[in-house]
């Protein structure tokens, strides 16, 4: 029986683009709490941002894998938290500056409203304004010209030149900072991880900490970031807008981030009290 649903946000949850989750979404995870059956997200960005995409306040976050699995949170108390190494990160912001096409994307110091300003580091303005989103939007970032006196906890990579050259880039990163991992949620951009360290690894701590199997786990995902937590859990679902190696690595699959299939899958895990029932319209099995 499944007593906890985990999902990834961005390209699942969250469809690309959008600023929050569906009134649908928010439905079936308040049906899940009352039937029993946690909830929490399982995404690369840090809690205060996810929280956003949630409404205002309509949705307590107890349990989640947060920063790809640099904090780990488990009925509410941080069981994990790892800051990012600034002697590694230096060495791809120094990448990042010799490259025409490339920056380090990361938070400064938060504010009493919890909120912080997103940098660029290793960029020049002009670069800076020719970078854009997997979506093709702009980058919203305040250039900064070094790495912010705080700790940090995530950071991404930006390159926005070619899939090709996306691909070299990400190679010569791995030679430049080996401490480091770099594992790719969107096309041109980069997570910048603990080598060794992520979502999969990180789910121990939270099954230890909440007392739980791996197959009462349900995790929803999309992408290269999200393959080591669906290696682990048994009942892992992939949207139809995921990757082809995450439809690979998932055991179910579903329809896509924008006809609510997340949503829809959690109402019939709900309804059926934790049975990973999949509904036959929104199956791509």
């Amino acid at each position: 029986m499944i007593r906890l649903v985990l999902c990834d946000m961005d390209g699942t949850l969250l469809p690309f683009g959008h600023q929050e989750v569906s009134a649908r979404t928010l439905a079936a995870i308040e049906a899940l709490r009352r039937a029993g059956i946690g909830f929490g997200p399982a995404s690369g960005r840090e809690l205060e941002d996810v929280m956003g995409f949630f409404g205002k306040g309509s949705v307590t976050i107890e349990n989640g894998i947060l920063a790809n699995g640099k904090y780990v949170l488990a009925g509410g108390e941080v069981v994990y938290r790892r800051e990012l190494d600034r002697h590694a990160l230096q060495k791809v912001v120094d990448y990042a500056a010799s490259q025409r096409d490339c920056g380090l994307v990361t938070h400064g110091p938060a504010r009493s409203d919890g909120s912080a300003e997103r940098l660029l580091l290793g960029a020049s303005a002009e670069e800076a304004a020719g970078m854009r989103t997997s979506e093709g939007g702009r980058v919203d970032v305040t250039l900064a010209p070094e790495l912010p006196d705080c700790p940090i906890l995530t950071v991404g990579f930006l390159c926005s030149g070619s899939t090709t050259r996306f691909a070299e880039v990400r190679q010569e990163l791995a030679v430049a900072a080996p401490e480091l991992d770099f594992v790719s949620p969107a096309p041109g951009f980069l997570d910048v991880m603990p080598r060794g360290w992520n979502k999969g690894t990180a789910l121990d701590l939270l099954l230890e900490a909440l007392g739980l199997a791996t197959d009462e786990v349900a995790f929803f995902g999309d992408s290269e970031n999200d393959l080591a937590l669906m290696r682990r859990l048994p009942n892992s679902v992939c949207v139809e807008n995921g990757s082809d190696e995450a439809k690979r690595t998932a055991s179910f699959h579903i329809a896509r981030d924008l006809d609510d299939a997340p949503a829809r899958v959690m109402e019939a895990i709900a309804r059926s009290g934790g049975g990973l029932a999949i509904p036959d319209e929104v199956s791509r099995d």
